[in-house]
């Protein structure tokens, strides 16, 4: 019987612990958030029966449960503050970059800006290199340094979660050690594997 109250008063200091690190938590966080706003507007909020369940009801049997397993409790807390934080290498989500088999052609910019030419007959989009990307296409042409020169790239790639996706469009290439750089897509689209 000792055991099963050591039990229980190690389940009561975890509850204890897991509610401090809780208020702890929301501490200095704003109140409108998205789901303090969602409440606000719930028409059931006025109801008695709402405000015991989610004010005492909930909470109490919140509470009995961490009491009474806490050691899932403990294992969730640890899991959270260690393991989710730093996820095993395999986890981590692939970031796409250029591979030197990916280059197609060395380009000038006006090359580039003649090709890439839009000419949209309804007149929706601006007749500039990349249409309503001209911006973002003269930022990154502004980035190029003196030792880079632009290739042409397309590119097969699979995430994570093993979808494939097609990518293309220009890249700078350093011409001493032939390494791809920042790029400019193009063409980001998902591939069928079947």
């Amino acid at each position: 019987m000792n055991y099963f109250y050591g039990y229980l008063v190690a389940g009561v200091l975890v509850l204890m612990i897991v509610y401090g690190s809780h208020r702890i938590s929301i501490r200095g966080k704003e109140k409108n958030s998205i789901s303090d706003l969602l409440e606000s507007m719930n028409p059931d909020r006025e109801k008695i029966s709402y405000r015991l369940l989610n004010n005492f009801v909930a909470p109490f049997l919140g509470s009995i449960l961490i009491v009474v397993v806490w050691p899932v409790a403990v294992y969730m807390k640890l899991r959270q503050m260690y393991i989710d934080k730093y996820p095993p290498a395999s986890s981590v989500e692939r970031v796409f970059t250029v591979e030197p088999a990916n280059l197609i052609e060395k380009l000038t910019v006006v090359e580039i800006q003649n090709r890439e030419l839009v000419s949209d007959p309804l007149g929706g989009a601006p007749v500039v290199p990349f249409g309503h990307l001209e911006k973002a296409w003269q930022k990154f042409v502004q980035k190029k340094g003196e030792n880079d020169s632009v290739w042409s790239f397309s590119a097969l790639w699979e995430t994570n979660w093993g979808r494939k996706e097609e990518k293309s469009g220009y890249v700078f290439v350093n011409n001493e050690n032939q390494n791809p750089g920042a790029f400019f897509l193009t063409l980001d689209r998902e591939v069928d594997s079947a």
